[in-house]
């Protein structure tokens, strides 16, 4: 299957999420801290990130822009996550080049698709 990096913060969810996502197949990476996401993502090389929007040293935001601005991972999807739901911040985050913003606390049947379909999205443009 893929390679997931997960960048989040609370050790239960990332916990979880990895849990879910190992249980769908796929590998996975955690990362806690956004300073250490972006060397860990460009090294990695990953089908997709998972990607907390509040994190230590580096915003969520500051992590995009970090990750676009190497040319291998121009097109890497992106799924953020935040407690935040206001729309113009929603909207703020994707502009930052996101492919997906979902609310926590997350639903873990979206969750799921969510990255199914970003990864199917992914294959096409690999096929295409």
């Amino acid at each position: 299957m893929a390679h997931i990096v997960i960048v989040e913060d609370d050790d239960i969810l990332s916990e979880l999420l990895a849990a879910k996502l190992s249980a769908a197949g796929h590998a996975i990476t955690v990362v806690e801290d956004g300073g250490d996401a972006v060397a860990r993502i460009c090294a990695a090389m990953p089908d997709l990130v998972v990607l907390d929007c509040a994190l230590p040293t580096m915003s969520g935001a500051g992590v995009i822009r970090a990750v676009r601005e190497q040319a291998p991972q121009a097109d890497l999807p992106v799924i953020l996550m935040s407690a935040r739901s206001n729309e113009d911040y929603i909207q703020s985050m994707m502009l930052e080049g996101a492919a997906a913003f979902l609310v926590k606390p997350l639903n873990l049947r979206r969750f799921l698709d969510t990255i199914d379909h970003q990864l199917a999205l992914k294959n096409e443009r690999l096929a295409a």
